[in-house]
């Protein structure tokens, strides 16, 4: 929607081999870094336009996911992000018993701390995304 303004992108990323080791590389971002929501799921902004647009992009890839996976560790200079890590609500992959997308995904511990900690705001309401329910008291998680 026009009214959602300036979006977010992310930089492109290359995989390759260095001494043997898989590796991404990424351009170098040029200006002052910012870290809006960390991997564990901690939001980490302020209440900047930037930073507001950054969490409801975490709570959107979550809607969007059908509440399987959210894009966290949302960081980089100014709307171009970069090194994104994935939650996943199932740990690991059914088939090869591997955690999902890699080592850095913490899970469920991860949507929930963000689910706890994000405050719905004007893009989130721009985007219609449902508001978080808090979880149910007897350890059952959505």
């Amino acid at each position: 929607p026009p009214e959602f303004g300036e979006t977010l992108s992310y930089t492109k990323v290359y995989l390759g081999k260095l001494y043997g080791e898989t590796v991404t590389i990424e351009k170098y971002l040029e200006g002052t870094f910012t870290k809006h929501v960390n991997n564990t799921g901690e939001v980490c902004g302020n209440d900047s336009e930037l930073s507001l647009k950054a969490e409801t992009f975490c709570h959107f890839t979550y809607m969007k996911s059908g509440k399987q996976l959210m894009v966290v560790d949302v960081q980089g200079v100014g709307f171009t992000l970069c090194d994104p890590e994935v939650a996943t609500t199932d740990l690991l992959d059914p088939v090869e018993h591997a955690v999902l997308f890699c080592c850095g995904n913490l899970g469920l511990r991860a949507i929930n701390q963000f689910k706890e900690n994000h405050i719905c705001n004007k893009y989130c309401d721009i985007l219609k995304l449902e508001e978080f329910m808090p979880e149910p008291k007897d350890g059952n998680q959505e």
